[in-house]
């Protein structure tokens, strides 16, 4: 099965490619829009043909669709994850986004005070430095309690047009932050405060993020050029895009080529010292090749396993049995990704 399977057992950081997650939109009743497994693969096939030879689109014809959180009967969704092995995310994103445009939300562009402003002197861009966000922003009247971001920054959006609720906008800074320019910046706390509106009409608010690492009490230039400078220029480019898909990550073929050989590597090493150890601590080299057989007998069948997996959620006649067990295509995937 693992050499049936080969590379399709790898994930797209072990074989570079672009996976596109997209969540449907809200109907007029506040219900989310579901579709099934084979509906949106039959979509982005369609993709795929309508492709040149030459053209990196068509190995969308390829592409695996994945159902994420499915109903009951395991391929309908309002949520898919779109994997691909086709780099070129920004055309594939525009493909996807236009082909599915009557089933996925459309957001206008935001628009605030000051965000044309490049220039960090001139951005309202504030260090947290009291307990009340009034303090930190010249608007004593604000009482917000911003304690928990001390040393960090807040970033105020006065006068937004459209005016966002506050779901909107934590989608928007949340998918953004977890795009590939912005993706080392997600182990940082952040939140919202509400200035002015409500949750449902928000006229003003901050942006609080705090990164424990980079405090402006330690080092004031690293603070604003690696998290003051880089949160602003996140937030602007949060507001401004009108993208509905729910994220996209991108690895190169030279990355992920990377990834495989440090993964060959970490393997070999990990076992020429479990070799050394036991062969020091029991003083036999048969006590050592009898852990590595071991070893790599239980390493085979977990990954023979993941090939089976595989086998049975994309085979007809075995579909609905991996349905039924909750079995989807398993990929191996690199430990360092955040999910």
């Amino acid at each position: 099965m693992i050499v049936t399977q080969r590379g399709e057992l790898l994930d797209t950081e072990f074989r570079g490619g672009t996976a596109i997650t997209m969540r449907l939109k809200l109907d007029e009743n506040g219900q989310r829009l579901t579709m099934t497994r084979p509906e949106v693969a039959e979509r982005v096939a369609k993709l795929a043909a309508e492709a040149t030879d030459t053209d990196e689109t068509q190995l969308l014809a390829t592409a695996e669709v994945l159902p994420l959180d499915p109903e009951d009967d395991g391929i309908t969704s309002s949520t898919f994850r779109i994997k691909t092995l086709a780099t070129n995310a920004e055309t594939i994103s525009g493909l996807i986004n236009t082909e599915f445009a009557d089933v996925l939300p459309s957001k206008p562009r935001l628009e605030f005070a000051g965000n044309d402003i490049a220039d960090m002197r001139l951005a309202p861009v504030y260090p947290i430095t009291r307990p009340r966000l009034g303090d930190n922003i010249e608007l004593p009247g604000v009482q917000a309690d911003v304690s928990n971001f001390n040393g960090g920054v807040a970033i105020v959006l006065n006068n937004l047009e459209p005016q966002p609720t506050e779901q909107d906008l934590r989608e928007r800074l949340d998918y953004m932050r977890r795009d590939r320019e912005f993706s080392s910046m997600l182990a940082r706390d952040w939140d919202i405060r509400i200035i002015e509106g409500t949750p449902e009409t928000i006229e003003s608010a901050a942006v609080l993020v705090l990164d424990p690492g980079l405090l402006v009490f330690e080092s004031r230039d690293r603070w604003e050029a690696e998290v003051a400078e880089r949160e602003w220029d996140l937030v602007r480019q949060a507001l401004s895009r009108t993208e509905s898909l729910a994220g996209t990550d991108t690895f190169d073929a030279a990355v992920a080529s990377s990834f495989r050989g440090k993964a060959i590597t970490a393997v070999g090493i990990s076992l020429l010292l479990i070799t050394i150890y036991i062969w020091v601590r029991f003083g036999s080299v048969r006590y050592s090749l009898a852990a590595l057989a071991a070893l790599m007998h239980d390493v085979l069948t977990a990954v023979g396993l993941i090939a089976l997996a595989e086998i049975m959620y994309h085979y007809p006649s075995t579909e609905s049995i991996a349905r039924s067990l909750y079995i989807l295509p398993f990929k191996i995937w690199h430990s360092s990704r955040r999910c």
